[in-house]
């Protein structure tokens, strides 16, 4: 079982007792209640963060926009390597501070309309990390954990965390993840992002569209996949301290109901060099009308607006 920065283990769940119980309460009440157990399932065995929150001066924190009280923003990180077998901790396979900033990512959740909105932050998007100066975006976590990194990231954006998530993306089945066929055809390749870093980008996106596209099945009769999803899940998540079971379990059902799901990465102006490192310039003046669609909760309408900038689904 694989032990990620912060001192999480994720509980495994009894196949048979589970599958059970999915079967069980499908045939009693139907999808919403199977729903609801698999809700209530992720509240009891995803992984929990500390101190996420540590020391962040509420003061200085972005304020949330009035009009999207019904809102949430997480910033997530993980990381999708395998580590070899020498990189263990106890015999336990671990993955490093520095390899868990390999991903990071803002999820917006907007209640009102039913959506969500994944945006990848470039790993080595030049950035300000407060007390520190302009470095690569994923330096923050390794100086200075979560905190910092929420810093980093509000600073830049001016929206306001309010839920911290790591993602353990090489815990997912590898049939999650497919090959794209033409990756040079979307706009992010010709943006300044690397094939090969745009696949990777572009394979964790399609993850997350795997997972939610099984909650939102009828599971009534595949108990065995709903199953083999949550244990997923469950195995390659954890959240912050602060998220209440309630909120959880009110996530995982909503995250079953969604009406719109969009994958973007953050607008890119060019690569360069900065003290021998090659780094990624984002884009300001269309980065900021970014954040400020995600803080007021108008993406549909800036996705109207630069529909290139949607990354489509990894072809089968």
């Amino acid at each position: 079982m694989r032990q990620l920065a912060g001192g999480w283990t994720p509980r495994g769940l009894r196949r048979l007792g589970l599958v059970g119980l999915v079967a069980l309460v499908t045939a009693a009440g139907g999808a919403v209640a199977t729903n609801y157990v698999i809700a209530s399932q992720i509240v009891n065995s995803v992984g929990r963060i500390s101190g996420a929150f540590d020391g962040l001066d509420p003061a200085a924190r972005p304020t949330a926009d009035p009009g999207s009280a019904q809102g949430e923003t997480i910033l997530a990180i993980g990381s999708d390597l395998t580590p070899t077998p020498g990189d263990t901790q106890g015999g336990t396979p671990t993955v490093l501070p520095h390899h868990l900033s390999d991903v990071i990512m803002l999820i917006r959740l907007d209640r009102l309309r039913g959506t969500l909105t994944v945006v990848t932050l470039p790993r080595d998007s030049w950035v300000e990390v407060p007390d520190y100066g302009r470095m690569k975006l994923h330096a923050a976590y390794p100086l200075g954990g979560p905190p910092l990194l929420i810093r980093t990231v509000e600073h830049l954006t001016r929206i306001r965390i309010d839920h911290f998530m790591v993602i353990d993306f090489a815990r997912f089945p590898t049939t999650m993840s497919l090959s794209d066929p033409d990756p040079a055809a979307h706009p992010a390749a010709r943006a300044g992002i690397p094939e090969e870093e745009l696949d990777r980008i572009r394979r964790q996106h399609q993850v997350l569209r795997a997972v939610l596209t099984g909650l939102a099945q009828d599971p009534k009769q595949k108990p065995l996949q709903v199953y083999r999803l949550l244990e997923a899940t469950t195995r390659a998540v954890a959240v912050d301290d602060s998220y209440q079971p309630a909120q959880l379990r009110e996530l995982g059902l909503e995250a079953s109901q969604l009406r719109r799901t969009w994958f973007l990465i953050a607008p890119i102006k060019e690569r360069g060099w900065e003290n021998d490192q090659n780094v990624i310039y984002l884009d300001d003046e269309r980065a900021n009308a970014l954040w400020q669609a995600l803080r007021s909760d108008t993406v549909a309408d800036w996705v109207a607006q630069h529909p290139t900038e949607l990354l489509a689904p990894i072809a089968p």
